[in-house]
């Protein structure tokens, strides 16, 4: 049995109809108007996959991870960080293939007190045919490190952050609720070089010293189906940095 409803006075037929450059139509799979123009809208966007650690890695004035091949269509996340008795310049992320890494924060700064530690997040999209690549994070001071993570589906949308830093090791980091369908991801270092808590509804994907940093801990969380919004990590550290942000769907 077919269903109806009345559009502009005459009864049609339910697929249902939505008005499109001036004509009503009846659509099956939906339409979306993308930069202006209406599209036929044929399925929801993928649901984001489970964050994958591709790489964490430390470094002097520099850090650079070993050669890894993402996924297809994915996003990926570049935390940074120096640490100096001085404060240190904030990493830049590049990679060996040449690609295009977005700030979402460039002012990752731990408490201004010896050491400094001052930190950036970066991202890059991935297409349909991903390459073996390296990724480099610089300029550092005294001892840098670079963390990878990738979300596979992620979107770019990055607006929903938020930044804490501790004179202890213990930042704590609140966002706005997430949509239920997001990936939080959470990046915390600090001074020093003991075990890292995050928030019990996290997951840890890195809880270490990286190789070639000196006492500078990081850790690296997500949370994944109905994400909470805050992260406290808890440790015997000192001199911490946490950025907290959710990764949306395409």
């Amino acid at each position: 049995m077919s269903a109806f409803v009345k559009v502009a006075g005459t009864w049609r037929s339910f697929g249902p109809s939505v008005k499109i450059a001036g004509t009503w139509r009846t659509v099956g799979g939906g339409w979306v108007k993308v930069a202006g123009v209406w599209r036929r809208f044929l399925g929801s966007s993928p649901a984001l996959g489970t964050a994958i650690l591709r790489s964490a890695i430390g470094g002097t004035t520099s850090a650079v991870t070993a050669a890894f091949t993402p996924g297809a269509n994915c996003v990926l996340l570049a935390f940074a960080a120096s640490k100096s008795s001085t404060a240190p310049p904030r990493p830049v992320i590049s990679d060996s293939l040449g690609g295009t890494w977005t700030a979402i924060s460039t002012a990752i700064d731990g408490p201004a007190v010896n050491p400094f530690i001052y930190g950036s997040l970066y991202y890059r999209t991935i297409g349909a045919s991903p390459a073996n690549m390296t990724v480099t994070a610089s300029p550092g001071q005294t001892s840098t490190i670079v963390a990878v993570v990738e979300v596979p589906n992620g979107g770019t949308d990055f607006s929903n952050f938020a930044i804490n830093a501790n004179t202890a090791g213990d930042p704590s980091c609140t966002i706005a609720t997430p949509a239920a369908g997001s990936v939080v991801v959470g990046f915390m270092c600090g001074h020093l070089n003991v075990t890292v808590a995050p928030s019990a509804a996290f997951t840890a994907l890195y809880n270490a010293l990286p190789a070639g940093a000196t006492n500078h801990r990081t850790e690296v969380c997500y949370d994944i189906t109905s994400p909470v919004a805050t992260c406290a990590w808890v440790s015997a550290l000192t001199n911490s940095v946490g950025i907290l942000v959710e990764v949306k769907q395409q």
